[in-house]
C-alpha cells in the first residue's frame, strides 16, 4: 500500500476537486426522482393471475375501485349527496355509485342499496370507479369534499392504500435518515472518542447514498416502499469501512507513527478486509437478483451501488482527506466507553450458546408462516389499517378479487347462469367468502322489477357504466369479497376456482399470492448464492482454506437464528423478511471478515497462536462492537416508519448484526485458538 498512499498525497487536491463536482452533478439528478406508489412493484413480470388481471383490463378497461363508508343518519342524506356530485367532477373518477345513484333509479331492488344496517350504525358505501390514473392529489381532493360536508368516513381498496404510500414514503425520506445518521453518529462517537474521526467515519457513505440517489435520478428509477430502503443500507452499511478505517488510523497515530506512515499502515491491516467486506455486502444484495420478485431488483441494484461506492469513497476519499493533514482524528480524554465482556464468552461459552441458538431456531423453524398482503404494509397504529379493519366490520369482507366468466352471444344464456350460481354456491360454502356481487343476478332482478308503465327499453342499461363495468363482449365480472386476506382465504378461493376450468380468478391479493410464492421457491438460491460468493471471497483474500470456512460459521448460525425468531415471534417469511437473509449473509460476515484478516496478517509474526488471537481480539473489539452496535440502534430508526415492513426489517437486522457480532468475538477465537492443537 506504500505506493497507494503517495499516489494519494502526489493527487490529493485533484481527487478532492472531482469529488466536489461529481456530488454537485448527483444532487442535480435527485431533483429527477419520482414516487412509485403503486402495487405494480409486486407482481411479477409473467404468471397465471397477472395474466388474468391484464384479461380484465382489456375487457374492462383499467378501472380501479375504491369505497368510502360514510356514517349514516338520515338528516345528513343531502350532505352525502353534495360529496357524490363533488367528486364525481374529478376528471379520474369515472362513475359514482351510492345514494345519488340509487335514489335516481327508477324502481328500488334492496341488493342495489348502498346503505348498511350493522349494530354500531348505519352506513352508506359510496363505490368510487377509478382511472388508472387517479392519484395522490385526487386523493387528497376527495378526502377535502369529505372534510367540507362534515361527514365521518372510512375509505379502503387497493388505489387507496397504494396513494396513502406517497405520504408515508415522504415521512420516511425526511425523518428516517437524518435519524439513523444521528444514532450512528452517537455510537461511534462514544468508541471514537474523536468528534472529527466520527464525522469522517460516517462521511463516505452519506454521500454515497447522496450519489446512489443522484443516479437512481438519472436513469429515471423511481422509489418505492423497497428502494426507500437503499440509501438507508447505504447510510448504515457503507459507514463500517468508515468507522475500521479511522479506528485503526486512530490507533496508529495515537502511537506517535506520522500521518504519512499512519496512512499506509492502516490500509495494509484494512485495505484487504475493507475491499473483501465491500464485496461480500454487495454479493447479499446481488443475490437477490437470482429471485423471481422484480420488486426487490432495484432495491438489489441500487443497494448494491450505494454500498459499492461508499467502499471505493472509503478506499480513496478518506486517505485523501488525511493526506491534506489538516484534521487530528487522535482520541481526546473522554469517560464515555462501551465496553461489552465477549472476552469472558470465548471458550466453552460461545460453544454452549451456539449450540442452545441451533436447537431453539430449529423448533422455531417449524412454526414459520408466509403470510403477505397490501394490509401487512401498514402498522395497525395507521389512518389505512383502522379504515380498512372498519369498512371489514361494515362489509364483513376485505378487498375484492374478481372472477371473470366467459360466455358466447348472450350473458344472460341459462348455462351461464348455472355455472355462476354453482361457483358462487360453493365459494360462500367454504366460509371464507362474506360476499359475491353477481351481475348476471342483479340485472336479472333489474329486468324482472322495472314497471311495465316505465316502459324503459332494457337495452339503455345496457349501455350504463354499471353494466360495461361488469360484463363485456366476451366475460360477465364477478366481484368477490374474501373474509379477509390470510393465505388460507386466498388458497381456498383458489382451490373453488380451479374445479371451474372456464373461469379466472384476478386481482391485487393474488398477484401478491403469486410473486410470494415464486419468491419463497427460489429463496435457497438466493442464500446458496450469497454464501458462495462470501465464502470465495474470504478464500481468494486468505489463501487458507480451513479459517475461510471457519469464518463462515458465525453467519451460517445468524441466519438458523432467523429463521427461529420468525417461527417463534409469528413474523411471517414473505417478500419483505425473506430479503434479510442474503443482507445478513453479505453484512453480518464482515465482523468475522475483519477478525481473520487481521488475525491473519498478525500469524506471520511468529508468535504463539494463542497470543495471536488475543492480540487479534485487542485490536479488532472496539470497531467491532460500535459498528455493530452503530448498525442495529441506526436500523431502530426504521422503527419509527408507518409501514409494518420496515419494522419488521428493523427487528430482523438489528438481530442479525448482534448475533453476527457477539459469535465472532467469541466463537471464532474460541474456534481459532484450537487450530495450534
Amino acid at each position: 500500500m506504500t505506493k497507494y498512499t503517495k499516489i494519494i498525497y502526489k493527487y490529493n487536491k485533484k481527487i478532492m476537486l472531482g469529488f466536489l463536482i461529481i456530488s454537485l452533478i448527483a444532487l442535480a439528478g435527485i431533483l429527477r426522482i419520482n414516487i412509485k406508489t403503486d402495487f405494480d412493484v409486486f407482481k411479477l413480470a409473467s404468471g397465471e393471475y397477472i395474466s388474468n388481471s391484464q384479461l380484465a383490463n382489456e375487457q374492462f378497461g383499467d378501472s380501479k375501485q375504491m369505497i368510502i363508508a360514510v356514517d349514516y343518519y338520515g338528516n345528513n342524506e343531502a350532505d352525502i349527496i353534495n360529496f357524490e356530485k363533488e367528486v364525481t367532477k374529478l376528471a379520474e373518477v369515472r362513475s359514482v355509485h351510492g345514494l345519488n345513484f340509487y335514489n335516481n333509479l327508477p324502481f328500488k331492488i334492496d341488493e342495489l342499496s348502498p346503505i348498511k344496517k350493522t349494530e354500531n350504525g348505519d352506513y352508506v358505501n359510496i363505490l368510487l370507479n377509478l382511472s388508472d390514473n387517479f392519484n395522490f392529489g385526487d386523493l387528497q381532493k376527495t378526502e377535502d369534499y369529505l372534510i367540507a360536508e362534515n361527514l365521518t368516513y372510512y375509505i379502503a381498496g387497493d388505489s387507496y392504500m397504494q396513494n396513502k404510500i406517497f405520504d408515508y414514503i415522504i415521512s420516511i425520506i425526511l425523518f428516517v435518515p437524518p435519524l439513523a445518521i444521528t444514532i450512528l453518529f452517537g455510537i461511534f462517537y462514544i468508541q471514537m472518542k474523536s468528534l472529527k474521526a466520527t464525522i469522517l467515519s460516517v462521511f463516505p457513505a452519506v454521500i454515497s447514498s447522496i450519489w446512489t440517489l443522484g443516479i437512481a435520478g438519472y436513469f429515471g428509477h423511481q422509489l418505492s416502499i423497497l428502494t426507500i430502503l437503499a440509501p438507508i443500507f447505504t447510510i448504515i452499511i457503507g459507514s463500517a469501512d468508515g468507522l475500521h478505517f479511522n479506528a485503526h488510523l486512530q490507533e496508529h497515530l495515537n502511537e506517535g507513527i506520522d500521518n504519512h506512515s499512519a496512512i499506509g499502515g492502516t490500509l495494509k491491516i484494512v485495505g484487504m478486509p475493507m475491499i473483501i467486506t465491500t464485496v461480500t455486502s454487495v454479493a447479499g444484495f446481488i443475490a437477490l437478483l437470482s429471485l423471481n420478485a422484480p420488486a426487490l431488483h432495484d432495491l438489489a441494484i441500487f443497494s448494491s451501488i450505494g454500498i459499492s461506492l461508499a467502499g471505493l469513497m472509503t478506499f480513496v476519499m478518506l486517505p485523501t482527506i488525511h493526506s491534506l493533514e489538516k484534521i487530528d482524528i487522535r482520541k481526546i480524554h473522554s469517560k464515555l466507553n462501551i465496553k461489552l465482556p465477549f472476552s469472558k464468552l470465548i471458550g466453552s461459552p460461545a460453544i454452549l450458546i451456539s449450540i442452545i441458538i441451533c436447537l431453539l431456531s430449529a423448533y422455531g423453524i417449524t412454526q414459520l408462516n408466509n403470510e403477505f398482503n397490501q394490509l401487512m404494509f401498514y402498522k395497525d397504529n395507521t389512518a389505512v389499517a383502522k379504515n380498512f379493519n372498519k369498512l371489514m366490520e361494515i362489509n364483513g369482507g376485505s378487498v375484492p378479487l374478481y372472477a371473470l366468466v366467459p360466455y358466447q352471444d348472450n350473458p344472460f344464456n341459462e348455462g351461464v347462469a348455472i355455472e355462476i350460481e354453482e361457483f358462487s354456491k360453493e365459494l360462500m360454502q367454504s366460509e371464507h367468502v362474506s360476499t359475491i356481487i353477481n351481475p348476471i343476478g342483479i340485472f336479472e332482478m333489474i329486468k324482472d322489477n322495472i314497471p311495465t308503465n316505465l316502459r324503459i327499453n332494457f337495452n339503455l342499461i345496457k349501455s350504463s357504466e354499471l353494466y360495461k363495468n361488469a360484463i363485456s363482449d366476451d366475460y360477465i365480472r364477478l366481484i368477490i369479497y374474501p373474509k379477509d386476506l390470510s393465505i388460507e382465504t386466498t388458497e381456498s378461493i383458489i382451490s373453488v376456482s380451479e374445479k371451474f376450468s372456464n373461469i379466472k380468478l384476478a386481482g391485487t391479493q393474488l398477484n401478491m399470492y403469486e410473486l410470494n410464492q415464486q419468491m419463497l421457491a427460489g429463496q435457497h438460491i438466493s442464500l446458496i448464492v450469497a454464501f458462495v460468493i462470501v465464502w470465495l471471497a474470504l478464500l481468494l483474500s486468505l489463501r487458507k482454506l480451513i479459517i475461510s470456512l471457519i469464518a463462515l460459521l458465525p453467519i451460517a448460525i445468524t441466519a438458523l437464528f432467523l429463521y427461529g425468531v420468525m417461527g417463534l415471534t409469528g413474523i411471517p417469511l414473505n417478500l419483505f423478511t425473506a430479503t434479510i437473509f442474503s443482507i445478513t449473509i453479505g453484512v453480518g460476515i464482515d465482523y468475522a471478515i475483519h477478525f481473520v484478516s487481521v488475525y491473519n496478517n498478525f500469524s506471520n509474526s511468529g508468535a504463539l497462536n494463542e497470543d495471536i488471537v488475543a492480540k487479534t481480539y485487542h485490536y479488532v473489539e472496539r470497531p467491532i462492537i460500535a459498528n455493530a452496535l452503530g448498525f442495529a440502534l441506526a436500523l431502530s430508526a426504521l422503527m419509527l416508519s408507518p409501514l409494518k415492513v420496515h419494522f419488521y426489517i428493523s427487528i430482523l437486522m438489528w438481530l442479525a448484526m448482534i448475533v453476527s457480532a457477539t459469535l465472532s468475538l467469541s466463537l471464532l477465537p474460541t474456534l481459532l485458538k484450537r487450530l495450534s492443537k
